[in-house]
């Protein structure tokens, strides 16, 4: 978990939704039979894990990781504690943020009142790195299927992460962290659960048999098509769906932006770039929404914070920042993220009126007069943007003057008509200033992300197959049914009268020997299923020469007087992202010298990758 409480907080979601990334199933059935529930987590266990976890991020463990595996209450507690200890407490100035911004609920008759961030913690939380103590703590379950314990290990992993940054790269020391606004902090975040993030992927992946660069496309894709709040529409993501739009919006930002912005730059640059970011991170939401714009070096410009009238007393001053800026412009425009993404710099006073009353000062600079233009049309779109509000005695009133002059924009409410339009003036009179630090450019590139290719069924000539997708053709024996494409199948091959059956697909598992198992092992329990209670016996293994490359195969004997024989030929292509496997079935040497020949028969027809390889290893 990063380093403020609560930061788990989308993990589970974005785990969920991109549960479909492994490598699909080839088409035989599972075994009638469930498997009993998995051993719950022992320190050993963790320990090995925290071993895997460090390979496959290339981060050395440098001290001991003390997990703590508690329950329920003792969980709780230590959350509460950690909360209470990191989070500010609501105060007057959070009070006028909410109202100056216009980021409280409607109040509709009979609405629920908004999740506290307690309630949002305490919901999503499963697990979470303290980086004060250096300890992560993890609610302890019994996982009743190998899901959820896959699942309960990839958030580990996920934990383990924060606690190698931390050897690895240290954290921002007080004295910067005090010279951090909101947008920074934000965006450092985002780094740290986005490079978390990419390593559970990398968990993931290496559990279930995928291509670590596939995990990270398909990643990338998701961040970019699903929007955030996608991940919180469910009945476990109550709390979190309830609370104030802002609140939900920084909590999933982290996860949301900051896995897409690392899988961006892992594919640009490999864990190098990752790696260098720690030394340079992003230092705005803007840099982590747009990662070009991090590679270029584009800094927010300096914007003085507006200074607050005679009679007024200054409550907070800060940066909105683009996804700030965003969420404030929700409800103004349904085309905020158009209107807040060419966001440049800006700069908030919040003031206290002498009769009580709140007022803001907001000055933004944007990249060109036209971004500047579309901001002032699109908080000016709706009557009820920015609207009067009360909170505890606390009010802000109607009425808000905007001002433009090229790419500076002023706005000003919860002021008198003069004072604010005073206001307005100061804020534009104001200089601007070149970002505080030169920017830092890096020597690498977004790559485009191609369409991925759509599975094309193979055709025939004649007795010839071929098959675009696969880049192969080969022969049909004579006299056999032929079905092509059908059940996850690209080719099947059958004789009503005798047995003769063989079937062709792509397994998109990688093809070392733990997955080539897996499939052989998936393989024997479709067997097992459909032999109505005959025993089934493995047979040899070891490789065999095909025209397509070398492979591997299993033979397994179906018993009884009658005995048939089963043999499955594994391929590798596409650099041992996935294989061609090819299952034979037959009782006699006839059969067998029919399918043989039929397998023989295939040979490569494209000197160039074939579409199968961009979908099993996609850049």
């Amino acid at each position: 978990m990063g380093d403020r409480a609560g930061q788990r907080t989308a993990a589970l979601g974005l785990l969920l939704a991109l549960a479909g990334c492994a490598g699909t199933p080839p088409p035989v059935a599972k075994g009638p039979a469930a498997p009993p529930p998995p051993a719950p987590l022992t320190q050993a266990r963790i320990q090995a894990l925290v071993a895997e976890v460090a390979h496959l991020r290339g981060l050395p463990q440098r001290a001991p990781v003390p997990v703590y595996l508690l329950d329920e209450p003792a969980f709780l507690a230590a959350l509460r504690e950690r909360a209470e200890r990191k989070a500010a407490a609501e105060n007057e100035a959070r009070t006028a943020f909410h109202l100056a911004f216009d980021l409280l609920p409607d109040g509709k008759p009979g609405a629920s009142p908004p999740s506290t961030t307690s309630e949002v913690l305490e919901e999503q939380v499963r697990g979470f790195y303290d980086h004060e103590q250096r300890i992560i703590v993890v609610r302890a379950s019994r996982p009743r299927t190998e899901a959820e314990a896959e699942k309960e290990r990839a958030i580990l992993a996920h934990e383990i992460e924060h606690a190698l940054q931390d050897q690895s790269f240290g954290r921002p020391d007080a004295e910067k962290r005090a010279t951090m606004g909101a947008d920074e902090f934000l965006a450092y975040g985002s780094l740290l659960e986005g490079d978390a993030m990419l390593t559970m992927f990398a968990y993931l992946a290496s559990e279930r048999g995928v291509p670590f660069q596939r995990m990270v496309r398909r990643a990338a894709d998701i961040m970019r098509d699903v929007p955030a709040e996608r991940f919180v529409a469910g009945d476990g993501d109550a709390a979190l769906f309830r609370a104030l739009p802002i609140v939900r919006e920084r909590l999933l930002f982290r996860y949301h932006a900051g896995t897409a912005m690392v899988a961006e730059l892992y594919r640009a640059g490999g864990l190098d770039l990752v790696n260098r970011m720690f030394a340079s991170p992003p230092v705005s939401t803007e840099q982590v929404i747009h990662p070009e714009k991090y590679l270029a070096g584009e800094r927010p410009v300096v914007l003085a914070a507006p200074r607050a009238p005679q009679g007024y007393r200054t409550l907070d001053e800060g940066t909105l920042g683009e996804l700030e800026t965003r969420v404030v412009l929700d409800r103004c425009s349904p085309s905020s993220a158009a209107a807040a993404a060419g966001w440049g710099g800006d700069r908030y006073t919040l003031v206290a009126a002498p009769n009580g009353g709140v007022g803001l000062l907001w000055s933004t600079a944007w990249d060109s007069e036209s971004d500047a233009a579309e901001f002032v049309e699109a908080i000016q779109s709706r009557p009820g943007c920015l609207r009067a509000l009360s909170l505890g005695g606390t009010s802000i009133e109607n009425g808000i003057v905007v001002r433009a002059e090229k790419t500076r924009v002023a706005v000003v409410r919860g002021l008198a008509g003069p004072l604010a339009e005073a206001a307005a003036k100061q804020i534009l009179d104001a200089p601007i200033a070149a970002p505080a630090s030169p920017p830092v450019a890096l020597p690498y590139r977004l790559l485009p992300r191609a369409p991925l290719p759509q599975r094309e069924r193979g055709y025939f000539i004649g007795h010839d197959y071929f098959s675009r997708w696969l880049g192969i053709a080969g022969q049909i024996p004579f006299g056999v049914n032929v079905m092509v494409g059908n059940k996850g199948l690209e080719l099947r091959i059958s004789r009503p009268d005798v047995l003769v059956s063989g079937a062709l697909f792509v397994s998109d598992l990688v093809t070392t020997p733990r997955f080539q198992e897996k499939l052989f092992a998936e393989v024997a329990g479709g067997l097992e299923q459909g032999t109505e209670g005959k025993p089934v016996a493995a047979g040899k293994t070891g490789p065999v020469a095909t025209p397509l490359g070398a492979g591997v195969e299993r033979w397994w004997t179906i018993g009884g007087d009658t005995s048939i024989s089963v043999r499955a030929v594994m391929v590798p292509i596409c650099g041992g992202t996935g294989s061609l496997v090819f299952l034979q079935s037959f009782k006699d040497p006839t059969a067998q010298r029919t399918l043989d020949g039929w397998l023989q028969s295939f040979r490569w027809n494209t000197n160039e990758k074939p579409p199968v390889c961009e979908a099993l290893d996609p850049r």
